[in-house]
């Protein structure tokens, strides 16, 4: 029993580790590992190394030590590889809002911060797999445009605008910054169809939402909200917000099936 409580302890900790796992961490391995919480594990027992029985003589008074079994070869357990194990690569975002503090100099704020009219701002983006990244822009009174569509390369920063810096100015209200990814060629001529915000109503979408107020959600490649992919759920993306960073990421199948990754950024204008 002993050794069964250790193994058990030690499998124990290791499924802790797995299950603790974030977007950030995913993001930055680009890969993750997917148990199979069904798998038996049994622990082998070497017969040589088990503890021998004493017995007491009661005629004698004297101990005696019973070097034979109890266990019989039918009795000792092998142990059985781990099956329906997999490793899952996961591809997506990282992005950050830097503010202008001085003339060409930036600091990084919150994502939620609330920005006033006349302030600067770039935003960096991410990508932990190479694919096509679409840029664009959905103003206050929910216009889209098409800002940029670029080839990017896994861990090569964008930054938002490349040239001069994103400035506030009035009507105030929400800007958002729409970025899609996708691992297949885009049609810069119907790029624009992307730059959209899906309605989190509607239960056919996938969206969910950081700790920051910023959304994600999958398209389909025809730039409708309700993903082709039924295997796909809202807790096929993974998300998180550390050190003033967005991150969120979504297994890699799910863009190679034809889905495109959405992050939306709501800039919080007063």
């Amino acid at each position: 029993m002993r050794y069964i409580f250790i193994f058990t302890l030690i499998l124990g900790v290791s499924f802790n580790v797995i299950a603790n796992e974030n977007a950030r961490s995913l993001f930055s391995k680009g890969n993750g590992v997917t148990f199979n919480t069904q798998m038996k594990v049994e622990v082998s027992v070497n017969k040589k190394v088990l503890p021998n029985l004493a017995e007491e003589n009661k005629n004698s008074g004297k101990v005696t030590v019973n070097t034979k079994s109890n266990f019989k070869d039918s009795d000792v357990r092998k142990q059985e590889k781990p099956k329906d194990v997999k490793a899952t690569d996961y591809a997506g975002f990282s992005y950050q809002l830097l503010k202008e503090t001085k003339k060409g100099k930036f600091k990084r704020v919150s994502p939620g911060y609330d920005f006033k009219t006349g302030d600067r701002i770039v935003v960096e983006v991410m990508s932990n797999s190479d694919g096509y990244l679409i840029t664009g822009n959905i103003d206050s009174l929910e216009k889209p445009r098409l800002l940029s569509l670029n080839q990017i390369k896994s861990g090569k920063t964008i930054r938002i605008p490349q040239k001069g810096a994103l400035k506030f100015v009035e009507p105030a209200g929400t800007e958002k910054l729409v970025f899609v990814l996708s691992n297949q060629p885009i049609d810069k001529s119907t790029s624009e169809k992307y730059v959209k915000k899906c309605d989190n109503k509607t239960r056919s979408i996938v969206f969910v939402e950081d700790d920051a107020g910023q959304n994600y959600q999958l398209l389909s490649n025809d730039g409708s909200c309700k993903t082709k992919n039924k295997s796909v759920k809202t807790r096929s993306i993974i998300v998180d917000v550390e050190d003033d960073i967005g991150y969120g990421v979504v297994e890699s199948d799910t863009l190679t099936s034809g889905s495109l990754l959405s992050l939306i950024i709501n800039l919080k204008h007063s």
